[in-house]
């Protein structure tokens, strides 16, 4: 998936365990980069910054965030 597939805003895991992230661990977009298409900028549950994640890393989060309000 490319990060056109992707927009700001959207909510999505992380695929398999990276570096600083586990595997299943909750994030936002932060911003996607026309210059790099199968990258974008993840703020991740529980991170102190956002993180450059390669889409194919990534998948949408089909639950809501821990800390959303829900109705």
């Amino acid at each position: 998936m490319t990060a056109a597939s992707y927009k700001p805003g959207d909510r999505v895991q992380a695929r398999d365990s990276a570096l600083l992230v586990p595997a299943g661990t909750l994030g936002t977009v932060t911003a996607v980069y026309l210059t790099m298409p199968d990258a974008c900028e993840v703020y991740f549950n529980g991170q102190p910054a956002a993180i450059l994640m390669w889409t194919d890393e990534l998948e949408r989060a089909d639950r809501p965030a821990d800390d959303t309000p829900q109705p």
